[in-house]
């Protein structure tokens, strides 16, 4: 019995460690607070009645819209709205090419089909913080034949769902920092947590850490459980 379960055993993959850089991801929120247009071409008398499609580009092969409301009878609409998008990406996969947003921009008619105005495309954002973009609209014979004009401008902002060790806790020690980092980009299996176990004990049951630890306990039992130890 001993024999064919160590058998069946060795016969279960293992666990492979790779590199960060291929087991990183872009994960988190993708929000565009304000969408201005000026000088879009006029697909009604004298006007035009502007929406905008946003499709954004949330994980590969997976795509999320939202369509602003309709600005009536105006050639430079400005949206002052919020909408936000859950992205999620391998890191190796995140490219110019495949991960983008594209504003698509319509003048609404009531009685006949939507005339195209024009379209935009930037890349998604990965980096944590706000950014600003001006782009010219561009015509799309696929979508409408009208003439073209205008440009865009566009506030939007990316918000890391898991922040590096540094910017989530800037008051860690370079071993803390340094231990977040690995086990934190990459998978461990029990070979790997029986082997380094023992060496973070050594470290975190530091004698100071016991000591004021034990501390804590005995001004908790002196008080009668008045005074609450906090984490040891």
């Amino acid at each position: 019995w001993k024999s064919d379960q160590a058998e069946d055993y060795d016969e279960v993959p293992r666990q492979i460690l790779v590199p960060a850089e291929e087991t990183a991801s872009v994960c988190g929120t993708f929000g565009i607070s304000c969408i201005r247009a000026l000088g879009l071409a006029v697909a009604d008398v004298v006007a035009s009645d502007p929406y905008c499609v946003v499709h954004v580009a949330t994980a590969p092969k997976l795509s999320s819209t939202w369509v602003t409301r309709t600005m009536m009878n105006t050639l430079n609409p400005e949206w002052n709205e919020v909408h936000e998008f859950k992205i999620n990406w391998p890191r190796i996969d995140f490219t110019r090419e495949s991960a983008h947003v594209t504003l698509e921009f319509w003048d609404y008619d009531k009685m006949t089909k939507d005339e195209f105005l024009g379209e935009a495309t930037f890349p998604l954002l990965d980096n944590h913080g706000d950014t600003f973009v001006e782009l010219e609209l561009l015509p799309n014979r696929h979508k409408g034949s009208n003439p073209v004009l205008g440009k865009v401008h566009v506030r939007c902002y990316f918000r890391q769902e898991f922040l590096g060790p540094a910017e989530a806790d800037p008051g860690l020690t370079d071993y803390e920092a340094s231990f977040c980092k690995f086990f934190g980009s990459r998978p461990a299996d029990e070979q790997l947590a029986r082997t380094v176990a023992p060496r973070l004990v050594y470290f975190h049951l530091s004698f100071g850490r016991l000591l004021v630890g034990q501390m804590k306990r005995a001004w908790h039992r002196a008080t009668c459980g008045l005074i609450d130890p906090g984490p040891a």
